[in-house]
């Protein structure tokens, strides 16, 4: 069962305190300059670690057909007694459901939501932000290297109202999770997360074990909106191909679109480099942005003393640096005339393998310096 597996697991764990996410602020008393570059060094290192290295793949993905994308499939959080009910009293957080596959187990510690850059563990953030924040890593089980999605919320132990609104009450945090092995992942589940992923509690008696779960590739061939290769697409291909990092603040944006934008970025880039790239959409953090270890990600929640902060400034780069951007400019423009025909996603992706081998490894060593 599950919870003996994960009641040894806890008796591990109580020997020493659980690690949470995040880095270390440079020591007070050095330079600004010093401490910006020990904040981009702990950068870095947060990347390292959300960012693994992946073997390349047999057949790139712009020449395969549609086909079905397993994952292994995980929930954390409190039963509830009911659909929409109150959770059951007297339980504490744990493993909900966990994969049939009993192979991947090991992943059950970090399917949590202190394990996954989701920002902030502060519950008045999941509470208050008007999304549920989804990240998308790369973590090693066993020396196989395997993509970790996950998706969580802020939700009421009361239940919630018929009208989907939550009940006054304590609030908690419920997860669910995803890992695929990164040899069958496919930028074709990016903008699929937000449904994909569903934070609805488990009722108290169902299967303590889930069902793998199936998605298809089919809207890699599916047609792309007029206007797609729009600027702000542009200006993310841009930066992420010279290396550098950015954010979308924007709680405006609804989160299906940022995902989407996200999608737009990965299918400009190099296979290599976007089999890897973290990132994450609807983002609340209260920490520094180094923490969080995601090359791209939408949203941002400040507390700073004060009132609930929501911000609005557009996308904002991260940790730029401008004469980097030459080779971004120089891929962009190679791409941009590639790219004006294309119809569908795999068009896009089979337009960047017709870039020149020199351009896009150039591309990847920026990215991911060897």
């Amino acid at each position: 069962m599950i919870m003996d597996w994960l009641s040894g697991k806890k008796r591990q764990q109580s020997q020493g305190q659980v690690q949470r996410q995040g880095v270390a602020q440079a020591p007070a008393g050095k330079s600004p300059e010093q401490q910006a570059s020990e904040r981009i060094a702990q950068f870095d290192a947060v990347m390292a670690k959300n960012e693994a290295v992946l073997s390349p793949r047999s057949t790139p993905e712009a020449l395969e057909s549609s086909r079905v994308v397993r994952c292994h499939h995980f929930k954390h959080g409190k039963n509830v007694v009911e659909k929409n009910g109150p959770i059951q009293k007297g339980a504490d957080y744990h493993l909900t459901g966990g994969p049939e596959d009993k192979s991947v187990d090991g992943f059950i510690p970090g399917m949590h939501p202190h394990r996954l850059p989701f920002g902030s563990d502060d519950l008045t953030n999941w509470r208050e932000t008007p999304f549920q924040p989804i990240v998308r890593v790369t973590r090693v089980l066993d020396g196989v290297p395997y993509v970790v999605c996950g998706k969580i919320e802020g939700r009421s132990e009361s239940g919630v109202l018929p009208d989907g609104k939550k009940k006054p009450g304590r609030p908690y945090v419920e997860g669910d999770f995803i890992a695929v092995p990164a040899s069958e992942w496919s930028v074709a589940l990016v903008p699929q997360l937000h449904t994909l992923l569903d934070t609805t509690p488990r009722v108290v008696g169902e299967a303590d074990r889930l069902p793998q779960l199936e998605v298809r590739t089919d809207n890699l061939d599916e047609p792309l909106p007029e206007g797609w290769f729009d600027q702000l697409t542009k200006d993310m291909v841009l930066r992420v191909a010279s290396g550098n990092s950015l954010s979308i603040q924007d709680w405006k944006m609804p989160q299906s679109d940022s995902l989407r934008h996200i999608f737009r970025t990965l299918i400009c880039l190099p296979e290599e480099v976007a089999r890897r790239m973290s990132f994450g959409s609807g983002i609340a953090y209260t920490t520094p942005p180094e923490n969080l270890g995601l090359r791209m990600y939408h949203g941002m929640i400040g507390r700073g003393g004060g009132p609930m902060r929501l911000a609005d400034k557009g996308w904002q780069p991260q940790y730029e640096n401008v004469e980097k951007n030459k080779l971004g400019e120089e891929y962009l423009v190679a791409l941009a005339p590639l790219v004006a025909s294309a119809k569908t996603p795999r068009d896009v992706m089979k337009a960047v393998n017709e870039l020149s081998s020199d351009l896009r490894e150039r591309v990847s060593r920026r990215v991911y310096p060897k």
